[in-house]
């Protein structure tokens, strides 16, 4: 009888806050180990725990919630929002789906807001700005599947966003 062995899976050395993160990398520093050896040591993360233990006070996850009802009900309805705008797709004339609104930065302006697609691509700056959003979303997923790069599917595509960047910084 063949002995069933199970892969080794890389474990984390450390851990570091994403770009553009509202957690800096020294609360990550302890907020990771909290969630992945305190909380969730099975692997298996949950929402609804994450909660439970953040409504405590001294939780080190306390302070990255608002508690006050009235202005988290109202930033759950802009995300609430954000989710209605981003909720349909156009069908082009050539028969292309492709998202009704894209997420832009107005110059001057810290905050993103959302333009229609056809009017983000008649603007060079709007358009050059979605092109950038898509090659950090190819570079965000590179980063997120490094680990199995192993696998023939992933080496393809990971080839083939090396190959966008190439391309795309050779233009520029």
């Amino acid at each position: 009888m063949k002995k069933k062995t199970s892969k080794k899976v890389e474990q984390p050395k450390k851990y570091v806050a994403r770009p553009g993160s509202p957690v800096s990398q020294k609360e990550v520093d302890v907020i990771a180990p909290y969630l992945h050896e305190r909380l969730f040591p099975d692997g298996n993360f949950d929402k609804e725990t994450v909660i439970d233990d953040a409504k405590h006070p001294k939780s080190p996850l306390h302070k990255h919630f608002d508690w006050d009802d009235t202005t988290a009900a109202h930033a759950h309805r802009l995300v609430q929002a954000q989710k209605l705008i981003t909720s349909f797709y156009v069908i082009t004339s050539k028969g292309y789906e492709v998202p009704s609104v894209v997420s832009i930065r107005v110059t001057d302006s810290p905050n993103r807001t959302y333009m229609a697609t056809n009017k983000a691509i008649e603007s060079p700056n709007l358009c050059e700005q979605v092109i950038q959003q898509a090659i950090n979303g190819l570079l965000q997923w590179k980063k997120r599947y490094q680990m199995f790069a192993k696998l023939p599917e992933f080496a393809k595509v990971i080839k083939s966003i090396d190959m966008v960047i190439e391309i795309r910084s050779k233009s520029k």
